[in-house]
């Protein structure tokens, strides 16, 4: 799904894309997504751009406390408004690593419940 078809996923099953806080949540993430999902290449996660701040926000608003850029990443901004994770079948060893991407690609994604 794009991002925001993605999101919108999520909400309808009372969540929102994932909001990754931590190492060990990053690494949770990661191996839950690849263990249903063995052939993502990429897993969306809740990380979108904001044009006024000039960074990237969660869908909530709220600053990355933790962060887990691939090598030169983010590096799109504006044109790549969205964030993602590797995954295992990604064509890139940065697995687990984040990646800012366009939105209207589609990929595979991750919900959290929001209680």
């Amino acid at each position: 799904m794009t991002w925001h078809e993605a999101q919108t996923f999520c909400r309808g099953l009372k969540g929102e894309l994932v909001k990754i806080n931590s190492a060990e949540e990053n690494e949770f993430v990661w191996d839950l997504a690849t263990r249903q999902a063995p052939s993502v290449k990429y897993i969306r996660i809740g990380l979108k751009w904001n044009s006024a701040a000039n960074d990237f926000y969660w869908y909530d608003h709220s600053v990355p406390v933790y962060k887990n850029w691939a090598t030169g990443e983010p590096n799109g901004n504006a044109a790549e408004p969205c964030g993602h994770m590797y995954g295992r079948s990604s064509d890139r060893n940065d697995w687990k690593h984040w990646n800012d991407f366009p939105c209207e690609r589609r990929m595979g994604f991750a919900c959290q419940r929001v209680l």
